[in-house]
């Protein structure tokens, strides 16, 4: 299977701080992705 997204050593920033680093992974075509915040409005 084709990889539609490809990432390794990512970063994911908030507020121009580091909340999450070093991610590796895949996403694949009609692979389901969820996103999850613990931030409040």
């Amino acid at each position: 299977m084709v990889a539609c997204v490809t990432f390794q050593d990512l970063t994911l920033s908030y507020n121009s701080h580091p909340a999450t680093h070093h991610l590796d992974g895949i996403v694949r075509p009609a692979m389901r992705v969820r996103h999850v915040s613990h931030g409040t409005a």
